[in-house]
């Protein structure tokens, strides 16, 4: 009974197979059909599959149940699949209303119709404001940033890195990669569609994205791709950038672990004397390891007085947390390191 009671609870967790075979058969025929009054309006699927692929990793919304899909007050807005499914059933009604509301019925749900306009990241339209407003550091709601906490979080495949990795916690800490406001490489520029392909060689959020996708594929899958997407991994830039674009967005003012003209050269010399453990998933909490560091950004990110608590954690030093057992420097860091990190506590003084 309890093991039924569970796959119920997990099954309506999210919305199920069928209601995205329903929803990607509409949208491939309102929004992606050559042959509509408006020609191609958003056709950023390979597939109806790569559709339903993408839809199945939609949160769910208690609120907006099938019942109510119909009314704007209740679905209009939410990440789930049900404001994308409201959003389709306007764009069903009408070409005109096709050329509006097809774009809000996407993963990314963009408040425009067009990838290239300045505006296109300056919000999303299928996406909860509590979710962006409990968070401290997010500056503005994202489609492309939200489009990709989805992945690495509702999904399951990566939430388990970074000690229980979360949607609120995933927006305050991965806007301060690169890329979040870059929309070339995402579906609907320059003809990109979904599956995304493979970005290599870049440090920005569309390279992410692309390994979250194909992580959340396997077990196997996840156990590979989730490091890049979340750290880099050498894969979306090395694992010392990723840490320090998150410490020195996290860590500001008197937060602040790297300051000066030289923080970010500083920060990447102090990295280079920190270990980069082949454990992604446990132990992450203390260590002197970029992970460790990463991990406490990320506590930090959740308030003024976390960010008190978790900063000195992720600095130079790692505050007396993320250090080895004996309480002292790696085996195998130089003396060149000690120098720099050294340089790096003094320059939050008098730099």
């Amino acid at each position: 009974m309890i093991a039924f009671l569970l796959l119920f609870l997990l099954g309506a967790s999210a919305q199920s197979q069928a209601q995205c075979q329903q929803l990607c058969a509409d949208y491939m025929m309102t929004c992606a059909n050559a042959t509509s009054p408006n020609g191609i309006i958003w056709d950023i699927y390979n597939t109806t599959q790569d559709c339903i692929n993408e839809c199945m990793e939609y949160p769910n919304d208690p609120a907006c149940t099938v019942g109510a899909i119909t009314d704007a007050a209740t679905c209009g807005a939410g990440n789930s699949w049900g404001c994308r499914r409201y959003h389709l059933n306007v764009a069903m009604s009408s070409d005109p209303n096709a050329v509006i509301h097809c774009p809000h019925a996407t993963p990314m749900s963009p408040p425009t119709n067009n990838t290239g306009a300045a505006n296109a990241v300056n919000g999303t339209v299928c996406f909860t404001a509590t979710d962006f407003n409990n968070t401290n550091y997010v500056d503005m709601v994202n489609g492309l940033l939200a489009d990709f906490c989805n992945q690495v979080t509702n999904a399951a495949a990566c939430s388990a890195y970074l000690n229980g990795l979360t949607m609120t916690t995933c927006l305050r800490v991965y806007q301060f990669v690169g890329g979040v406001s870059d929309v070339s490489m995402y579906p609907g520029a320059g003809g990109r569609k979904f599956p995304l392909a493979p970005v290599t060689s870049m440090t920005t959020l569309p390279c992410r994205r692309y390994h979250a996708q194909v992580a959340r594929s396997s077990s196997s899958n996840a156990a590979i791709h989730c490091p890049h997407a979340l750290f880099g991994d050498d894969q979306c830039g090395s694992s010392c950038e990723n840490y320090c674009n998150i410490v020195m967005g996290v860590c500001t003012g008197a937060n602040s672990q790297y300051n000066g003209t030289s923080a970010m050269t500083n920060c990447m010399n102090a990295c280079g004397g920190f270990r980069v453990s082949s454990d992604y998933l446990n132990n992450v909490t203390s260590g002197n390891t970029v992970q460790c560091r990463v991990y406490h950004a990320s506590v930090a990110s959740g308030s003024m007085s976390a960010a008190m608590v978790h900063c000195p954690h992720t600095g130079p030093t790692g505050g007396g947390v993320c250090v080895d057992a004996d309480g002292g420097a790696a085996a195998g860091v130089s003396a060149s390191f000690v120098v720099v990190a050294a340089l790096a506590v003094l320059s939050k003084y008098f730099m």
